[in-house]
């Protein structure tokens, strides 16, 4: 959302307004957690994390702001004892997000739909005709508009998927057009060249790909399988009892998205926060399994141990989110840039922009794309003026 120039061109202003609540309800949640003090620093700096792209209109900071806000609600009412109508509002809230995070990018749903599933077994005694009732008015207010607004963009509610595609709108896009984006993305995310496609048919790109791979996130996955391992190796200062492996299971929505990200598009940029949900859970699993060995005692390894590593990780990776946050302190939220555009024409004499050099549009007038399609046009009405930009495809 642009608000220049009554606020210095404040694309930042809704990522700022996100990344706020994400960081209020963390505080919110420390009495209603167990080991607080552990996990929920790790959470806030993954939050954090997202100052450096509050300005950007990608979904990549909503996803990861709601994957964490998603996994705290779950440890809320996984592992402690809350009144019915504290239940009922924690199930609306994580149905609404986790329809949010659906209609904000498809490929969270693997995540949305795990993470739903367990909230409705956890909660599934105190659930009623009137919490049923709600939450399918809430996933239809919700999820009805998007799907409207992809069958009015491309003729698929779904988009890049041809599930509920409708190709006989004027505007519709093919089947093959669909699956040739999806293909792009897919390809892309595993070898970002112009000759990608070759990546579809061969693992012969893990090779690049794992060259490219962030070490912060292999860091935090190989922490995360130390300490889920560790309590089950020795034994004798640890105790694995019925509430350690509920938290365990929470990690089976980040585990799920884990490996539909590698297996469709496993560009690291598309992880969200599933490397820091990880993390943060198995920092809880080894402490609640400490904290039910004979060795506990307040105040000792149990508090110091996964303390250390968090603080560890804050500070090797603190200089991202400061460095971040000094520009908006010190001059503002930066301008979104622009680019040299060149005006181009469609068959049907529509003006189109396309950037002079690389393949993003930025700040720029539109129409504009990358990838003119010279079939585009626009639709005239019933008294001679153009309505909307449609593309027609070629027959």
């Amino acid at each position: 959302i642009n608000f220049d120039p009554f606020y210095n061109r404040g694309y930042a202003l809704v990522g700022l307004f996100l990344l706020s609540l994400s960081v209020l309800h963390i505080f919110s949640c420390r009495k209603n957690i167990i080991f607080s003090i552990i996990v929920l620093p790790i959470f806030l700096f993954a939050v954090l994390l997202n100052l450096k792209q509050i300005s950007s209109p990608s979904p990549d900071l909503p996803v990861a702001l709601i994957q964490i806000v998603i996994t705290i609600l779950l440890l809320q009412i996984t592992t402690q004892d809350t009144t019915n109508s504290c239940k009922e509002i924690q199930l609306i809230t994580i149905t609404a997000l986790c329809v949010s995070l659906v209609t904000i990018k498809l490929s969270g749903a693997v995540f949305a739909l795990t993470a739903l599933m367990i909230a409705l077994l956890t909660l599934r005694s105190s659930i009623n005709s009137k919490m049923i009732l709600t939450a399918i008015g809430l996933i239809t207010a919700l999820y009805l508009p998007h799907l409207v607004r992809g069958y009015l963009l491309s003729g698929a509610p779904l988009f890049p998927s041809t599930i509920g595609a409708y190709t006989k709108f004027d505007w519709s896009m093919s089947f093959n057009d669909i699956r040739n984006i999806a293909n792009w993305i897919y390809c892309w995310a595993r070898s970002p060249e112009p000759e990608c496609m070759q990546a579809l048919k061969s693992w012969e790109w893990i090779g690049g790909w794992w060259q490219r791979f962030p070490n912060r996130n292999l860091l935090l996955f190989l922490l995360s399988g130390i300490l889920f391992i560790t309590p089950l190796i020795f034994k004798r200062f640890f105790s694995v009892k019925k509430s350690s492996i509920t938290i365990f299971l929470l990690c089976i929505p980040a585990l799920l998205s884990l490996s539909f990200w590698f297996f469709t598009a496993p560009e690291p940029r598309f992880l969200g926060s599933i490397a820091y949900i990880l993390f943060g859970l198995a920092v809880l699993f080894c402490a609640n399994a400490f904290k039910a060995s004979k060795n506990f005692k307040k105040r000792n390894f149990c508090y110091e141990f996964p303390i250390f590593f968090a603080l560890v990780l804050v500070v090797s990776y603190r200089s991202l989110s400061i460095e971040a946050l000094k520009p908006i302190l010190t001059n503002g939220f930066q301008p979104i840039q622009k680019v040299e555009l060149t005006e181009r024409k469609s068959f049907s004499g529509l003006s189109v922009y396309t950037p002079v050099v690389g393949d993003q549009c930025f700040d720029s007038p539109l129409p504009c794309t990358p990838y003119l399609n010279e079939n585009l046009t626009y639709k005239i009405n019933e008294r001679g003026y153009p309505t909307k930009i449609f593309m027609i495809n070629s027959k």
